[in-house]
């Protein structure tokens, strides 16, 4: 599965994603780039609000905490049950 393959799963619905946190925990979570299941917008891009995700990371929106989370790309392991069998970078 690649990048291209995750953001286009999470853009079309829901998925349920696992991933290894900074501090080694291991986080699961519900998550979507679906805007219609986003309850709050990201800020206008350009305002003094906005920051750049760096590539290296993925920002969704947890449907669980209804707030915008991120993970690291190589740390990614599950995506709806099907387990990664190697790194996405």
């Amino acid at each position: 599965m690649t990048k291209d393959d995750v953001l286009t799963i999470l853009r079309a619905g829901t998925a349920t994603i696992e991933f290894v946190k900074v501090d080694g925990s291991v986080r699961n979570m519900n998550a979507t780039l679906n805007e219609s299941r986003i309850a709050y917008t990201r800020p206008i891009e350009g305002s003094s609000t906005t920051r750049k995700i760096p590539e290296h990371t993925c920002s969704v929106w947890d449907l669980d905490d209804n707030a915008w989370k991120s993970f690291r790309w190589e740390n990614l392991r599950v995506v709806n049950g099907v387990v990664l069998e190697n790194v996405i970078t």
